[in-house]
């Protein structure tokens, strides 16, 4: 399997990840000026449970330029579990800082995943990896 423009492929995750931090600091912002600080950061640090595991998971995923159908869905699946510990580790640690703040903990990580919800569609306008143009 080959990644003719595996560039594209970080663009596209270096997108998403700025949609994510762009609506975070929003409502991060918003929070911190009509509750208190505690809260903003208690939502940034929902979002980094998100956001830290994706981005590790696109890392491993996309690290080699090619490789067999059979190498890939073996990273696939690796890389996919080592996300899913990695999402409970962290949020089982900002659940330990910020144990008072629980629904803003989930409102960081809830909106940082609805940030892959608004970036994929800006893509939908870009050439996908098999267009030859």
């Amino acid at each position: 399997m080959v990644y003719p423009r595996s560039t594209s492929v970080w663009l596209t995750v270096a997108e998403i990840v700025c949609m994510q931090l762009s609506i975070i600091a929003l409502v991060a912002g918003i929070t911190q000026v009509t509750f208190d600080a505690t809260v903003a950061n208690a939502i940034i640090w929902g979002s980094c449970a998100h956001i830290i595991p994706n981005l590790l998971f696109a890392t491993r995923l996309f690290k080699e330029r090619t490789c067999s159908p059979q190498r890939f869905l073996r990273r696939f699946y690796s890389a996919e579990v080592l996300k899913i510990l990695l999402t409970v580790l962290l949020l089982a640690l900002v659940y330990q800082l910020f144990a008072q703040h629980v629904a803003a903990i989930l409102i960081g990580y809830g909106l940082t995943h609805a940030g892959v919800w608004f970036a994929l569609p800006l893509q939908s306008n870009r050439r996908t990896f098999n267009d030859t143009r």
